[in-house]
């Protein structure tokens, strides 16, 4: 989870006001319900799901570091905004540049 997700910023309608948030209370409700659903679901199959907070183009990298030479490919879905295609295009290339070896594979919903 990125804090900067769960933060106030700049309306688009009124910059002057800080009152806007990528992820309301709401949705970040929703997300944290999923995202526990999800590692449930995974520990009762055996699996494990990695739980990190901080930014996504600072942690998968530490990761895939700490992971080593077993990781040959890094998949994610695509989201069509603008900032999420930004972020995508930031990640694939950080990947590229530090892991030439690691395949990045990417999919729009």
């Amino acid at each position: 989870f990125d804090q900067n997700d769960f933060e106030p910023r700049p309306s688009t309608c009124r910059p002057q006001e800080w009152d806007t948030v990528n992820t309301g209370p709401f949705a970040a409700r929703t997300l944290i319900e999923s995202v526990l659903d999800l590692r449930e679901s995974l520990r009762c199959i055996g699996g494990e799901l990695l739980i990190r907070q901080g930014s996504t183009l600072e942690i998968l990298p530490q990761l895939i570091e700490t992971l080593g030479p077993s990781v040959t490919q890094v998949c994610w879905n695509e989201e069509p905004g603008i900032y999420e295609q930004d972020q995508s295009n930031a990640m694939k290339q950080i990947i590229q540049q530090r892991f030439p070896n690691v395949n990045v594979q990417t999919s729009m919903q």
